[in-house]
């Protein structure tokens, strides 16, 4: 083999491997990665909620603020989602990066169906433990033996929630 068959040659086998990776942590962050991480926060009405609490069903966990337009995009989407599921098991815990005040606020104006749990500080240590690179909204679905399905960083467009959700909740 000639020297420059050589560096073809390694040069391509760096390339594969490059993509190898990048292919299983996309994999990882897009299907799962194993058990999701318990937390135990109160919603604004202060009942406590822990993810293993509801061990058993579909979880989808959705990180985001009343002051984020796309999140406020989403809210309704996973309303409609939440109430078409429910029969499925489903259910929505909505994570707000601000404070109990806007979050009940916004709760009110918008008439939400699932739990609102206002944690500023835990919500933004949470949604770094499960490697959201810090933007929102981001959702992680959790199926019902507490394994996470499927991560999502960005709003939920409504073909896509509900290609996932008819997908998962057989």
């Amino acid at each position: 083999m000639s020297l420059s068959g050589l560096v073809k040659a390694v040069a391509f086998a760096a390339v594969a491997a490059v993509a190898l990776s990048a292919g299983h942590h996309l994999s990882r962050a897009h299907f799962g990665d194993g058990a999701a991480r318990n937390f135990q926060l109160a919603d604004i009405d202060g009942r406590m909620h822990e993810l293993n609490g509801y061990r058993g069903r579909f979880v989808l966990v959705n990180f985001w603020a009343p002051w984020c337009a796309p999140c406020r995009e989403e809210v309704p989407l996973l309303m409609r989602a939440r109430a078409r599921h429910r029969e499925k098991d489903l259910q929505i815990l909505g994570i707000s990066l601000d404070g109990e005040e806007n979050t009940r606020i916004f709760r009110d104006e918008f008439g939400v169906n699932y739990p609102l749990l206002a944690a500023a500080n835990a919500g933004s240590r949470l949604l770094g433990a499960w490697q959201s690179g810090g933007a929102i909204p981001f959702s992680v679905l959790i199926d019902r033996a507490g394994r996470i399905r499927h991560r999502k960083s960005g709003a939920y467009a409504a073909g896509e929630l509900q290609e996932l959700l008819r997908a998962e909740l057989r």
